[in-house]
């Protein structure tokens, strides 16, 4: 990498945010919950003259991600099956109502149940385990596209609701919503949603590294790490290799593998990849990429060539 390329450039502003802002889990004991450490993080940091310095976003992260019920730390995240022995994390965005139908099959042997059906107790044996990681600027995308832009918006997780799913004026009426006079432009939509997002965080917008009990200190574990991403065909072929006929099986009959593996993926729902010109700009890539830097940091993922490219063509 060269030293003042813009690869390297970014990578220098991943850390300075993450040194400023997720750095301070790292104080917590490392047997310790991810959910317990947030408390413990959200209580330092509203001390009367804490000495620690944080940025809003934040703040408002630790808050909501440690107060708001069991959304970040829902059973739901994770599944298990008894053959093959498998217990996955599931994050949404990557794939979470997919997966479930994978493993109701293998448990049920019928792709539709409950999901309280997909997820078997928890064995006296440690289960090997799995996780499919995404790109997180393109996770961030696909969850507005499912949750601000489409049918979904009725689910309620495009929030603030304050903001972004206020009602529309009766006809002839002025529009006195927070985002009148955004509809024309959809970058200037999300841009919006990315400055507003962090004073409600939702569920499908924390970072990776906080799912399934602080992946950010568990990835190493892993027995499979695959990435959602254009070769996520080929990840999950490999991924049935690994663990024999029954998943494979399952895999083919939820994802269509075999038919697919010489495709580029864009995504199961919404495409986000294929869009990313459309929404981005360098400044939203360069916030998300704030918020979501402890994935870049603790996961390994690396920044994709796209925003990389519109960085330098906007001239970062």
């Amino acid at each position: 990498m060269r030293p003042n390329s813009v690869a390297h450039r970014v990578g220098d502003y991943i850390r300075t945010a993450y040194d400023e802002s997720y750095r301070i889990l790292e104080d917590c004991p490392e047997d310790e919950g991810v959910n317990i450490c947030l408390g413990r993080v959200e209580k330092r940091l509203g001390a009367p003259n804490a000495n620690v310095t944080a940025p809003w976003w934040f703040r408002t992260l630790v808050r909501d991600s440690s107060r708001r019920g069991h959304a970040l730390h829902g059973t739901w995240h994770e599944l298990m099956s008894l053959e093959p022995l498998l217990r996955m994390c599931v994050i949404e965005k990557i794939g979470i109502k997919h997966w479930r139908q994978v493993f109701c099959e293998l448990n049920t042997g019928d792709s539709e149940c409950p999901p309280s059906k997909s997820n078997y107790p928890k064995q006296k044996i440690s289960p090997p385990r799995a996780v499919f990681l995404r790109d997180p600027l393109e996770r961030f995308l696909s969850g507005y596209l499912d949750k601000c832009e489409s049918s979904h918006r009725a689910e309620g997780h495009c929030e603030p609701a304050e903001i972004f799913l206020a009602p529309s004026p009766p006809n002839n009426t002025p529009d006195v919503r927070l985002t009148a006079g955004l509809n024309v432009d959809p970058r200037a939509r999300f841009a919006a949603y990315v400055d507003a997002m962090p004073l409600r965080w939702n569920l499908h917008f924390f970072p990776q590294s906080l799912y399934c009990g602080g992946l950010s200190r568990t990835l190493g574990s892993y027995d499979f790490v695959g990435i959602m991403n254009e070769n996520f065909y080929g990840e999950l072929d490999a991924f049935g290799t690994k663990f024999g006929k029954k998943l494979t099986q399952a895999l083919e009959n939820t994802f269509s593998v075999r038919s697919k593996l010489n495709m580029t993926n864009y995504g199961l729902e919404t495409s986000a990849p294929a869009h990313v010109s459309d929404y981005y700009s360098g400044q939203t890539v360069m916030r998300v990429l704030r918020y979501t830097s402890i994935d870049y940091i603790t996961l390994n993922l690396t920044v994709p060539k796209w925003a990389l490219d519109m960085l330098e063509q906007e001239g970062w």
